[in-house]
């Protein structure tokens, strides 16, 4: 029983981190790339902003960051409990 338990600890971690690394590819990295290629779009560089105008496109682009930075809860989370997993199938019973 404790081979099970630290065996589906185990897979809990692997599962979590290669899920935080396929998070990390797909949406982190992209992520900056896609706030300036709009803000690009919708700015033009030969225009003065307002203080009013650019605090909204940074509010925009850190709103972005933060609804896309949640997500890491999961995987770690799923870390945590394989960590725990191991720990308590790793304990010698008497």
């Amino acid at each position: 029983m404790r081979k099970k338990i630290r065996l589906l600890g185990v897979v809990l971690i692997a599962g979590g981190y290669i899920w935080q690394l396929l998070w990390l590819a797909n949406a982190v990295v992209p992520l900056p790339r896609s706030i300036f290629r709009e803000a690009g779009e919708k700015y033009s560089p030969a225009k003065t902003y307002s203080r009013s105008e650019v605090l909204d496109a940074v509010a925009h682009a850190s709103g972005r960051w933060g609804d896309n930075s949640l997500i890491v809860i999961i995987p770690s989370s799923l870390m945590l409990l394989g960590g725990i997993l191991i720990h308590r199938g790793s304990k010698v019973i008497h």
